[in-house]
C-alpha cells in the first residue's frame, strides 16, 4: 500500500487546486548551469493558496530564450501555464472528477484518442496529430457510425483538451483548433467514392428547390432548414440558439447543452467546455444569421422587451419558439413537391461537399429584403412579426 501512495502523481492535483490566481514571468531567463541552457521559471498561484514554479522548456542560447518570451509572457497573462504534466491516458484517467464530466465524451476518448496518443504528454499533442485521427476515424454513415455521433466525437475531443487547457495540463486548446478545423473543410463533406447509407435523404436539387421555396415562401423555415442541412443542428438544438452563443468572427456556434426546458438568459447559465457543443457554421449561414439580427434590432427599436433573451429563431410574441412549429409550414412546403417526402431529422443525412455549398451559396443568394435596401424605408413591426413568424403560401 505505501508503494502505491508513493507512486501517486502530481497531476491529480489538477482537479483539486482550484484556479489559478496569478502567472508571474520574470523578464530574464535563468541559466541552468548543469545543463548549459537557459529557461523561464514561472511563479504560479492558486486560489486554494497553492503555489508552484514551472519551469519551460530549455534554450540553447539567451537570445533563443528571449526570442520566446512573447510567447510565454501571453501564457502567463492568459493564465495558460502547463503545470502539471501527464500523459493523455493519465488524463482520461481522472477526467471524471472535471466540473460536468460527459460519459459519452469519456467513451468516444477512449476508443478514439487513448489507443493513438495515450502514452503521449497531453501538453505535446498539436493540433495535426488530432485533425490526423478525426480524418481516419471509420466513415459516418446511418448504422453503425451515425453523423450525430460523428459529431460528437468533435465535441468530444474539443471538450477533453479545452478541459486539460482549463486545468493547467496543456497550454493551448488543440483539440478545439483540430475540431473546427474539420469542419471548416466541412464536418458534412464525404468521401465520394465510398457508398454511404442515404435512405430517406433529399438529394442536392432536392435541398435546393426546398430551399428556394422555403427563401420566397416560407422565410420562417429557411434559416432552420439551413441549420439542419449544412450544420447538422436538430430542431431542438435550433430554438435553443441564442446570438450571444455564434461567434462571427471564428464562424462557429458554441451550443450550451442547457435543458430543453429552460427559457432564460444565458447569464444564469455556468458555462462548461464539457457542456458545451461548437459547430462550424458556413458563410451562407453566417450572412443570413447577420440578416436575422437586423430583423430583430429592427423590432426592438419599436418595442425595447421584444425578444429579450435574444433567440436566434423566435415567435410572435418574442418567446421561444415551439420545436413543432415547423410542423404545418414544412408540410405545406413538401405538397409543392413532386419528389418523396422524408420527415425533417432528414436533412442531418444529407452529404454536402465544398462544391455543393459554394452551389447554394450562388443559387440561393446572399440578400434578402433585409439587406437590400429595404432598411431604409420605415417598416412596421407588425410586418417584421410577420417576417419572422409567419408562413406565406
Amino acid at each position: 500500500m505505501a508503494q502505491a501512495t508513493k507512486t501517486n502523481v502530481k497531476y491529480k492535483n489538477a482537479f483539486f487546486y482550484s484556479e489559478m490566481q496569478s502567472a508571474n514571468l520574470p523578464s530574464n531567463p535563468t541559466y541552468i548551469k548543469s545543463r548549459g541552457r537557459y529557461c523561464y521559471r514561472i511563479k504560479c498561484t492558486f486560489e486554494s493558496g497553492k503555489v508552484l514554479t514551472v519551469q519551460t522548456k530549455y534554450h540553447q542560447t539567451k537570445e533563443e530564450a528571449l526570442a520566446m518570451y512573447p510567447f510565454y509572457k501571453q501564457q502567463a497573462e492568459e493564465k495558460r501555464i502547463p503545470v502539471f504534466k501527464c500523459t493523455v491516458k493519465e488524463f482520461q484517467s481522472f477526467w471524471r472528477h472535471a466540473l460536468d464530466y460527459n460519459k459519452s465524451y469519456h467513451s468516444l476518448i477512449k476508443k478514439y484518442i487513448i489507443p493513438v496518443l495515450g502514452d503521449k504528454r497531453i501538453n505535446d499533442v498539436t493540433t495535426d496529430e488530432l485533425i490526423k485521427i478525426l480524418k481516419e476515424t471509420e466513415i459516418p454513415d446511418t448504422q453503425n457510425f451515425p453523423m450525430e455521433k460523428y459529431s460528437m466525437l468533435c465535441d468530444a475531443v474539443s471538450s477533453f483538451f479545452r478541459n486539460a487547457m482549463e486545468l493547467y495540463c496543456a497550454g493551448q486548446d488543440n483539440g478545439t483548433a483540430a475540431a473546427n478545423a474539420i469542419r471548416s473543410h466541412g464536418l458534412r463533406i464525404w468521401d465520394g467514392s465510398v457508398s454511404y447509407d442515404t435512405s430517406e435523404a433529399y438529394s442536392f436539387q432536392q435541398l435546393l428547390q426546398l430551399l428556394k421555396i422555403s427563401k420566397w415562401n416560407a422565410p420562417t423555415l429557411y434559416l432552420p432548414m439551413l441549420l439542419s442541412a449544412t450544420a447538422g443542428l436538430q430542431i431542438a438544438e435550433i430554438v435553443r440558439i441564442h446570438f450571444d452563443d455564434i461567434d462571427l468572427d471564428n464562424h462557429c456556434l458554441d451550443l450550451p447543452r442547457t435543458h430543453k426546458d429552460y427559457n432564460g438568459p444565458r447569464s444564469n447559465i455556468v458555462l462548461s467546455r464539457e457542456n458545451t457543443k461548437t459547430v462550424y457554421l458556413p458563410d451562407i449561414i453566417m450572412n443570413e444569421i447577420k440578416n436575422q439580427e437586423k430583423r430583430l434590432k429592427a423590432l426592438q427599436e419599436q418595442d425595447a422587451k421584444f425578444n429579450p433573451f435574444r433567440y436566434l429563431i423566435w415567435s410572435q410574441n418574442g418567446r421561444q419558439q415551439q420545436e413543432n412549429f415547423i410542423k404545418k409550414p414544412y408540410e405545406r412546403i413538401l405538397s409543392k413537391c413532386s419528389f418523396p417526402a422524408f420527415p425533417w431529422r432528414s436533412f442531418l443525412k444529407i452529404r454536402l461537399t465544398d462544391k455543393e455549398i459554394d452551389k447554394l451559396e450562388d443559387s440561393l443568394g446572399y440578400e434578402t429584403s433585409m439587406n437590400s435596401g429595404a432598411c431604409e424605408i420605415p417598416i412596421d413591426k407588425h410586418d417584421l412579426m410577420d417576417l419572422a413568424g409567419t408562413t406565406y403560401f
